[in-house]
């Protein structure tokens, strides 16, 4: 029984992390991205790499919540602008695996996620 229950979790799992991946871009990941506008590792991940940059690191660089939106408000459906509000940068930007698309998991907008 414990099996069966691990095995439907797990395939539930996969389905909702499969629904919403789009390709990040065809060059590369995010941090490949970053690396080529000049950035190193220590930009994000402030010394000894961990595994995962802190949160702040995206909102200094980035403008904040309000910055991101704004860069992205022309779009037809901002993503920014969430109706669950601020929702963390790694929701959907995987920087060293391909992104998300967060909303896809209950809507179709069809966001290019870098």
């Amino acid at each position: 029984m414990k099996n069966r229950f691990v095995l439907f979790i797990s395939v539930l799992a996969l389905s909702f992390a499969g629904a919403g991946t789009v390709f990040a871009n065809q060059e590369g990941f995010l941090s490949d991205i970053h690396i080529k506008n000049g950035l190193d590792c220590n930009s994000c991940h402030e010394g000894k790499p961990k595994k995962e940059a802190g949160i702040q690191a995206c909102l200094d660089c980035h403008g904040g919540y309000d910055g991101m939106y704004e860069k992205t408000k022309a779009l037809h459906i901002n993503p920014h602008d969430a109706h669950e509000g601020d929702i963390e940068c790694n929701e959907c930007h995987k920087s060293h695996s391909t992104s998300i698309d967060y909303c896809a998991s209950c809507h179709s907008f069809d966001f290019k996620v870098p």
